[in-house]
Formats: structure tokens, sequence, C-alpha cells
């Protein structure tokens, strides 16, 4: 949120993790982010994002962990990049 500049706006994500075969797990994921922006006028940006992928992660827990949260972040920056290439 930031009110002195009028805009405001909310990030959700949610991942699902299930482990395939080997060391082969799919992760699952659906981000949405809402923005509104109400200086002079009002303009909304909706968006919502189904994502899937298959990690080959080392299959100790502290690995795989280490995995989980490179491959979210990765996939969410992304996510934020595509949102600042259409504004």
């Amino acid at each position: 949120m930031n009110l002195k500049n009028f805009w405001t706006g909310e990030w959700l994500s949610l991942w699902e993790i299930q482990k395939e075969k080997d060391n082969n797990f799919s992760l699952k994921g659906n981000v949405k982010a809402n923005t509104y922006y109400y200086e002079e006028g009002n303009i909304q940006f909706n968006m919502n994002k189904e994502i899937s992928e298959t990690l080959n992660a080392n299959p100790n827990e502290e690995g795989l962990a280490k995995e989980i949260i490179q491959s979210i972040e990765n996939i969410e920056n992304n996510v934020i990049y595509e949102i600042f290439k259409l504004a």
C-alpha cells in the first residue's frame, strides 16, 4: 500500500509440491495479483496465473526445501517482471 502515491494492491500465491518418482517432484502454484491506482481516475489490474513445473531435487529434506524455495522465488520474480512489462 502506498497511499501518498495513490496506489494499493495485494499479492496471493498458493503452492503445492508432490513427489512423482525418484528425485522428481511436481511444483504447482497459483499467483494472484491485484493493483489499484486511483489518482485522477481509477485503474485496476488483476492477474491470475497458474504455474506448473518439475523439480529434480536432492531427496534429503534440507536440499529439497532449498530447491522448492529457490524455484518459488524465481517464478514469483518472473511474474513481477511480467507485470512491470505490461505497465
